[in-house]
């Protein structure tokens, strides 16, 4: 008895904490205008991807990714700026 209350009670505990603490994760875009110009200067570091496109515009797409965090940490620090 004692052994299946210990499944029942401990499965769903298990399954809600890592629900809780899952990983969050969004995609920022943010477009500019060239203005005409043909060439861009970009400094960014390890694990990006160039696309050229025909286009007027240059889209940045960003996924930022934390461990151990919830959507609202995540949401919070993009609308204080943070990935701006």
């Amino acid at each position: 008895m004692k052994t299946r209350f210990l499944l029942l009670f401990l499965v769903p505990l298990f399954l809600l904490n890592g629900i809780a603490n899952g990983q969050a994760e969004r995609t920022f875009v943010k477009s500019f205008n060239l203005m005409g110009r043909q060439t861009v200067v970009l400094n960014l570091g390890d694990n990006v991807q160039i696309s050229q496109w025909d286009s007027e515009v240059m889209r940045i797409q960003m996924t930022v990714s934390m461990p151990s965090a919830n959507d609202g940490t995540l949401k919070a620090l993009a609308e204080s700026g943070r990935y701006m």
